[in-house]
């Protein structure tokens, strides 16, 4: 791929519909026991799942050329360039020592800050390492990796519904957001007479809190709508590190036959054909992971949504996309 490519909004949807079909051809390649191609197309559905999700978040902009087949580096792309700057900052004593001030301003520990920021990037590169270990994924690994998955679909779930419930209604929401502003209103008054403010000055306050007022109205909905985004931002991109760790290693095995040493990773002669069988673990538990694959791209498909239209309640009630979430058990 050709670098420093940006990529559009259709063109990222490009990638999200290709994901699509590849998880088609691998369920129906494992269906007629063609394993290896089988593998290969869930690989390539969740690298094209990885990059819609990277364009489509801002998350990965122009280093196209720069990820390939390893989409999980664009996430420790962004620590680099904070890295890069920490490392220029470093060099000047007087900008080290306003970064400092400014960190101690902020309630934050610069030197703390700065070296668990290198423990995130080199956590990266060591998940990226230990990729390549999964060409010999043993059971208990691969189920522990499963589980990862179905606890988190499930913990999604619960948090999704929660946000959704009528514990906190409308009425009550409006009632506290009116209780919160007219405890401001009094404090901003009391401020404005122990400090002398001019009336015209205390108007204009009064008016911003009445103005503020009407807006928190639907804040509710607003509330919900961001939170089911950042919900689902999270739970993706969480969901996508898994089944790359587990996935991304077969990328070329899946298709080539190797030679001993011919790959640093590779301890013996492997032929696709009679490695990818039914006793091997990831072929046993294949089902499971084109099974996670798809509610991640359900997932990707209602993140869409989110973003292209944040308001997901009518009159109070979540409308028929917002009630199309995938099943997660």
């Amino acid at each position: 791929m050709t670098e420093n490519i940006v990529y559009t909004r259709e063109q990222a949807i490009d990638f999200y519909r290709m994901a699509l079909e590849d998880l088609k051809a691998s369920k129906l390649l494992y269906r007629h026991k063609r394993y290896p191609l089988a593998v290969f197309s869930l690989q390539q559905s969740i690298e094209k799942s990885f990059k819609y999700y990277g364009i489509r978040t801002s998350l990965w902009e122009s280093k196209v050329g720069k990820l390939g087949h390893h989409p999980l580096k664009m996430f420790y792309g962004p620590v680099q360039e904070q890295l890069r700057v920490q490392k220029t900052i470093s060099k000047n004593k007087d900008a080290q020592d306003i970064a400092a001030t400014l960190s101690s301003k902020m309630g934050v520990d610069y030197e703390q800050g700065s070296k668990e920021m290198l423990e995130y990037h080199n956590s990266f590169i060591s998940i990226i390492n230990d990729c390549k270990g999964y060409y010999y994924l043993d059971e208990d690994t691969l189920s522990f990796r499963i589980n990862e998955l179905m606890e988190i679909c499930s913990s999604f779930d619960e948090g999704y519904n929660n946000l959704y419930s009528k514990e906190v209604t409308k009425e009550q929401w409006d009632n506290n957001i009116d209780s919160l502003l007219k405890k401001m209103e009094i404090a901003s008054i009391d401020l404005c007479k122990e400090h002398s403010i001019p009336q015209e000055k205390q108007d204009d306050l009064l008016s911003h809190l009445e103005s503020l007022k009407i807006q928190s109205k639907s804040s509710l909905d607003i509330y919900r709508a961001r939170a089911s985004y950042l919900l689902l931002l999270f739970e993706i991109g969480t969901l996508l590190i898994i089944l790359s760790t587990i996935i991304s290693s077969h990328e070329q095995l899946s298709r080539y036959p190797f030679i001993k040493g011919e790959l640093p990773e590779i301890d013996d002669d492997i032929d696709p054909l009679s490695y990818y069988t039914k006793e091997l673990p990831l072929i046993k538990h294949f089902p499971q992971l084109q099974k996670y694959t798809k509610i991640t791209l359900d997932l990707l498909g209602e993140m869409s949504y989110l973003l292209d239209d944040p308001s997901l309640l009518k009159n109070g009630e979540k409308n028929s996309e917002a009630q199309s979430l995938p099943n997660m058990t």
